[in-house]
């Protein structure tokens, strides 16, 4: 399989010989990972700053059901490359516990418990938002019938969600589309997702300099396609480092000649990344890219980056026609 598909059902994994497991067990742990850690992490936050009053007690009670379910998801992922189909039948039935409790405990009444406390009510919307990017991500793991996805919608909860990332380093996120609405299926959530985490946690990494921004772009094209770009004013890539990253990895041989265009995609390899982990929000092992380029290919678009050291980097895909499901002027 030249272009794994994630999101066919994640019953494919039982299908798949050992090398194909691996590329497709590592796609979905970073995928799951992300949103599942944020809910833990807040969860941790509002225990730790609530008093003992009554009403804090009933919210961090609710909240510690949603970490129990949310651990219960992270410790599954981690055991997914040994497993088989009764135990997926479990997985699903675990994966689609958070959300349980939030229809059940909606997170507008948690909020109503504490309304004088701004922090918590700031993290109860972090925790919301994250549950409902794990809701979506789960459901097409199960293949459940297809989402749309309104891409402005999707921009305007992300930059509540990023906050905790953006905020700290005063990175503002702007969106300039061509329409009022684009709506696309959902498999092109973790494209979104992963190129404004890539800008906002390395494009920015150590970058100190006034109007720091990320910028999503989208624009029609003539052949009837869509295309969108993600860029940052940071750091740039330097493609000397992205060519030892990838004799690192193995992907290329020591001493290969390789032009300028083909060493910008080598970012899209699994296991070639120029960055540590550093904090909370940093993956840096190089599957979210390699991620984006293999979900664009599927779809039948196009994917690449322009990069300038210490001026930026933009990366860019295109929709098919055929993928777009709406357009509103």
């Amino acid at each position: 399989m030249d272009d794994l598909e994630v999101f066919s059902g994640l019953r494919t994994l039982l299908e798949l010989d050992s090398r194909e497991r691996e590329t497709f067990v590592s796609a979905v742990r970073h995928e799951l990972k992300s949103p599942a850690g944020r809910v833990e992490m807040f969860t941790d936050f509002i225990r730790r700053t609530c008093g003992s009053s009554a009403s804090y007690d009933m919210v961090v009670r609710h909240l510690e059901g949603i970490r129990d379910s949310v651990s219960a998801i992270l410790n599954f992922v981690e055991r997914l490359d040994q497993v088989d189909e009764d135990t997926l039948d479990d997985f699903e039935r675990i994966a689609r516990t958070p959300l349980v409790f939030l229809r059940e405990h909606g997170i507008d009444d948690l909020a109503e418990q504490v309304s004088e406390h701004d922090d918590i009510r700031t993290y109860l919307r972090f925790i919301s938002g994250n549950l409902a990017d794990l809701d979506s991500i789960v459901r097409e793991f199960f293949g459940d019938e297809d989402v749309r996805y309104s891409v402005p919608l999707a921009l305007n909860l992300y930059r509540a969600q990023l906050e905790p990332m953006t905020k700290p380093k005063r990175i503002q996120l702007v969106t300039d589309l061509g329409h009022s609405d684009v709506v696309l299926n959902t498999s092109y959530r973790g494209v979104f997702t992963n190129l404004l985490r890539n800008a906002i946690v390395h494009g920015h990494r150590g970058v100190v300099k006034p109007n720091k921004h990320v910028i999503v772009r989208g624009r029609p094209v003539n052949d009837g396609s869509y295309f969108f770009a993600v860029s940052d004013n940071g750091r740039g890539i330097n493609l000397d480092e992205v060519y030892a990253a990838a004799i690192r990895a193995g992907v290329v041989d020591f001493g290969a000649e390789l032009d300028e265009e083909t060493r910008r995609g080598l970012v899209f390899y699994s296991g070639v990344t120029t960055v540590d982990k550093d904090g909370a929000f940093s993956e840096g092992d190089g599957v979210g890219l390699k991620f984006v380029a293999d979900k664009v290919s599927e779809n039948g678009g196009k994917v690449g980056v322009v990069s300038r050291v210490d001026e930026g980097t933009t990366f860019y895909f295109t929709v098919p026609e055929e993928r777009i499901l709406e357009l509103r002027d």
